[in-house]
């Protein structure tokens, strides 16, 4: 074993932290997109996962366990078989993807006007009715 130089130790814990600071903002991300979900930051995405839990409780209710499980097994195994060039994809982590996070709802917020750009733009609009 050869042994590391000190500048090398300090670039691989720069790497390491690096890794877990993405991962930890990762995590934080997706718990803000599940919040927001939630609270119908994005009507649509909000109604669909109603939806689609109501349609999930009604199949649980009437489908027993084990067929279920059954029938995700052999999905899991034969989705290879079938379609090998296709990619896997994780379609819970698909859907929070399209939901905003908190950072990207502040971002892209309506900017609204001041009260004196307000006032101002009133009396443009009423001088343009008056001509």
């Amino acid at each position: 074993e050869e042994k590391k130089s000190l500048k090398e130790r300090m670039l691989a814990i720069q790497e390491v932290t690096a890794t877990v600071q993405n991962a930890i903002g990762f995590i934080a991300s997706m718990q803000e997109s599940v919040k927001n979900t939630f609270n119908f930051s994005v009507p649509f995405l909000s109604w669909l996962m109603v939806i689609a839990l109501a349609g999930a409780g009604v199949v649980l209710y009437y489908v027993p366990l084990r067929a279920l499980v059954l029938l995700v097994g052999i999905n899991k195994f034969l989705k290879q078989l079938l379609r090998p060039n296709v990619i896997n994809n994780n379609e819970l982590l698909d859907f929070l993807a399209r939901v905003p996070d908190d950072e990207n709802l502040r971002d892209y917020r309506e900017i609204r006007l001041s009260p004196t750009m307000m006032e101002e733009r009133r009396r443009e609009m009423k001088k343009r009715k008056h001509n």
